[in-house]
């Protein structure tokens, strides 16, 4: 099997085409009222979050939010700030987190 058919490719970047857990727990997140009304996200306050609520380690959390940054869900925004990309506004719009959060089939994303 072509290797790349396990991944896909988006905007030159061999990325898994399936969201992680921890991708999908920082989404939800950031979804949050709390956490859009200002859009520069507060990387320490996210961290702390989804370390004590979901019980991810930060490993977990690092390779989570490294992802999202790498799917260009987010971007960065000055010096170790970043905020969601136009791109990561469209796909939060679309629903996709909430319909992974319910285990529908990424056939149906």
């Amino acid at each position: 099997m072509n290797p790349d058919a396990l991944t896909h490719l988006q905007n030159g970047l061999n990325i898994d085409p399936g969201l992680t857990l921890v991708e999908v727990s920082i989404l939800s997140l950031l979804q949050t009222d709390a956490l859009l009304t200002d859009p520069v996200i507060d990387i320490v306050l996210l961290q702390e979050r989804i370390i004590r609520c979901d019980n991810f380690t930060l490993g977990e959390f690092c390779r989570g939010f490294m992802g999202l940054l790498a799917r260009r869900l987010l971007e960065p925004h000055g010096e170790f700030r970043f905020v969601l990309s136009d791109y990561g506004r469209t796909y939060l719009s679309g629903g996709v987190v909430q319909n992974i959060s319910r285990g529908l089939p990424e056939e149906v994303l």
